[in-house]
């Protein structure tokens, strides 16, 4: 899921071992799955410039990646096949976003920009706290995050008397926040 040192099996196994231990411990625990539907297109090359400069990538190799996106002509890809006329940004019509998927500087480029989305959800939102009966160890996340589907998670400790309707409250809180960044960051 271009993570460093992490891979499909690793977001599957943190899943399953929290949701077996919260079921152990009679904790609550809320999923809710967030997907970014066209992550790379979506992605603002303004933004994304200022979230790599920040990441030490040179403002230089930046701008030249704008400029190339700016007067890249795209294909149109649907299930019929590929288009051999194109389409790209035309002078004085409404700009075309994105960082076009398919390049391959976006997966190190989504990689920081994911960084950042998931620094700032953990810093807003409920999350999944599950303490071993020993006390000794725990498990804190707030996401599951493979490429760009995210999975929120909050929960609550079996001591907390918690409805249902208040983790389903902290799971909305969750999936609005995290809208919200994908809203800002594209």
């Amino acid at each position: 899921g271009f993570r460093p040192n992490r891979s499909a099996p690793d977001a599957m196994m943190l899943k399953l071992l929290t949701a077996e231990c919260a079921r152990m411990q009679k904790y609550t625990l809320g999923i809710i799955q967030h997907d970014m539907t066209a992550h790379f297109d979506r992605m603002l090359p303004e933004r994304t410039a200022m979230i790599a400069t920040k990441y030490g990538v040179s403002e230089n190799l930046m701008t030249s990646i704008g400029k190339t996106i700016a007067g890249l002509r795209r294909n149109v890809e649907t299930s019929l096949g590929i288009s051999s006329g194109t389409y790209g940004q035309e002078t004085g019509a409404p700009r075309l976003g994105g960082m076009v998927q398919g390049k391959a500087d976006v997966p190190q480029l989504a990689t920081q920009q994911s960084d950042i989305m998931l620094k700032t959800h953990k810093s807003l939102t409920y999350g999944v706290n599950i303490i071993s009966p020993g006390l000794h160890r725990q498990i804190q996340h707030h996401s599951v995050a493979f490429a760009d589907d995210t999975e929120g998670q909050v929960s609550s400790e079996t001591t907390d008397n918690i409805s249902i309707s208040r983790i389903v409250g902290r799971l909305q809180h969750s999936g609005q926040t995290w809208s919200n960044i994908a809203n800002i960051c594209g």
